[in-house]
C-alpha cells in the first residue's frame, strides 16, 4: 500500500523520517476509522493513537539499525518530535477522511502486530515495503488503474502515479531504472535518489558508492573516501568497521575508517591540503576547531572568524546556536543554525545567511530544506503526497 508507514533512513548524508497514520476521535469497532470489526482478537486501537505509537516504533527501529551512531545524525534533534513534524506534511492528515470513504481500510486490532514488526526489523527493512502485518492493519481499496490521490488509498504493493494534477491513477511499483518520483515509487530493495530520478537499488557493504559515479550506501552503511570533484568513488562500510578512529587518528578526505562514535573529526588546513584528526569533544567556551560530528557541547557550534584573503583559518570558540531570525553561524559548509532551524541565503553568492524554522505545509519558503516536507514549490511549503 504505502511506503508512508516505513521510516526511512539514511546515514549517508543525514536522517530522513517518513512515516504514516490517522486521526480520529473514534475509540474504536465497526468499519470507521476508529478501527474494524472481525480483527485477530487483539485490542482495538484507535486510530488516533497510531501516529504517536507509530513514530516511538520507527525512532527505536532506527536507532536498533545505526546503533551508537544514531545519536550523531540527529545532531541534537529530537528522533519523535522531527519524525511527528514530517508525518504531518505528508499524507498522514488526509487519511482519515480516504478511511471514511472507504477508500482505505483500517483495523485497529492489527495495528500492535504492525508496530511490532516494524521495531523488530533490520536494517535491510528500511529498503522494503511496510511489513506484511502493517498492511493487514490498513491498505487501500483502489485496485490497479483506478483514480486516486493518495498512494495510501492504493490496494496492496501499488502507488499513485500522478504528475502533480489531481487524480493519479493506481500504479504497480516501479523496476530498477524506471523513472520515479519518490522512494514510494519504486519497488522493494529500491530507491529513487534524488538526482537520478530513476530506480535503483542502493550500494552493499563493499561496493562503490557516492562520488557522484555510484548510488548511496544502503541503510546501516557509511561511504568512506568518496570525493564528488574527482568523481571519484568510495566504498560503503559497516558501521562496526568504520568507527575505530582514536585520538590523534587521521578521519579526512581519502581515510578508510572514522572516529570513534564519542569522538569527532576535527578540520584542519595545512600545506594547501586539508586534513582532519579525531578529538575528544571540547568544554562549552574553549577553543576548537570545525569538526564532524560538531564537538562543541550540544547547544553550540565551533564559530570561525570571518573569512578573509588566504586559507581559512580553522581556530574558533564554541558558541551558543543562532536562533530563529539571527545571522547564521560562521562554518565551513552551511551556516549554522539551532536544530530545527535551517541557515537561508537570501542569493545564492550571498556569504551569510538568516536562520529560519522549518516550516508546516503552506508557510513561505525559498528552499525545499526550509520545509518539513522537504518541498517547496512556488514559494510555499508544499505537501509531500501524490497529487494536489
Amino acid at each position: 500500500m504505502l511506503r508512508r508507514l516505513l521510516f526511512v533512513s539514511s546515514v549517508a548524508t543525514s536522517l530522513a523520517f517518513v512515516a504514516c497514520g490517522g486521526e480520529s476521535n473514534s475509540g474504536g469497532g465497526g468499519g470507521g476509522s476508529g478501527g474494524t470489526a472481525g480483527g485477530d482478537g487483539g485490542a482495538s486501537i484507535p486510530f488516533s493513537e497510531v501516529q504517536a505509537m507509530y513514530v516511538a516504533a520507527s525512532c527505536e527501529s532506527a536507532r536498533n539499525c545505526f546503533g551508537d551512531a544514531f545519536d550523531l545524525f540527529l545532531a541534537g534533534r529530537d528522533c519523535a518530535e522531527m519524525v511527528t513534524k514530517q508525518v504531518e506534511a505528508g499524507e498522514f492528515p488526509l487519511i482519515e477522511a480516504a478511511i471514511d470513504d472507504g477508500r482505505v481500510t483500517y483495523d485497529g486490532t492489527k495495528v500492535q502486530a504492525c508496530l511490532d514488526a516494524v521495531e523488530a526489523r533490520g536494517c535491510d527493512g528500511f529498503l522494503q515495503r511496510e511489513p506484511a502485518e502493517c498492511q493487514a492493519a490498513i491498505d487501500g481499496t483502489v485496485e490497479l488503474g483506478g483514480d486516486c490521490t493518495l498512494d495510501a488509498e492504493c490496494k496492496g504493493q501499488a502507488f499513485c502515479k500522478a504528475t502533480g494534477a489531481c487524480p493519479g491513477k493506481c500504479s504497480a511499483l516501479q523496476p530498477a531504472g524506471a523513472a520515479c518520483g519518490g522512494d514510494d515509487d519504486c519497488m522493494p530493495g529500491l530507491e529513487c535518489p534524488s538526482d537520478t530520478r530513476l530506480c535503483g537499488a542502493p550500494a552493499a557493504a563493499g561496493e562503490d558508492c557516492e562520488g557522484n559515479v555510484a548510488p548511496d550506501c544502503g541503510p546501516g552503511l557509511i561511504c568512506l573516501g568518496a570525493d564528488d570533484e574527482q568523481s571519484t568513488p568510495g566504498k560503503c562500510s559497516t558501521q562496526a568497521a568504520a568507527f575505530v578512529g582514536d585520538v590523534g587518528d587521521p578521519c579526512a578526505f581519502g581515510v578508510d575508517t572514522v572516529c570513534k562514535t564519542q569522538l569527532s573529526c576535527a578540520i584542519s588546513f595545512d600545506a594547501g591540503s586539508i586534513g582532519g584528526t579525531c578529538v575528544a569533544k571540547y568544554a562549552s567556551g574553549a577553543a576548537c576547531k570545525p569538526a564532524f560530528p560538531e564537538a562543541c557541547p550540544q547547544g553550540e557550534f565551533c564559530e570561525l572568524p570571518t573569512p578573509g584573503a588566504g586559507p581559512p583559518v580553522l581556530d574558533g570558540v564554541c558558541k551558543p546556536l543562532p536562533k530563529a531570525g539571527e545571522s547564521c553561524g560562521s562554518l565551513l559548509g552551511p551556516g549554522a543554525c539551532e536544530p530545527d532551524h535551517v541557515c537561508v541565503y537570501a542569493q545564492p553568492e550571498d556569504p551569510s545567511g538568516i536562520c529560519r524554522a522549518i516550516a508546516n505545509n503552506g508557510a513561505p519558503c525559498s528552499v525545499d530544506e526550509q520545509c518539513w516536507s522537504e518541498r517547496c514549490v512556488n514559494g510555499a511549503c508544499a505537501g509531500d503526497f501524490a497529487c494536489q
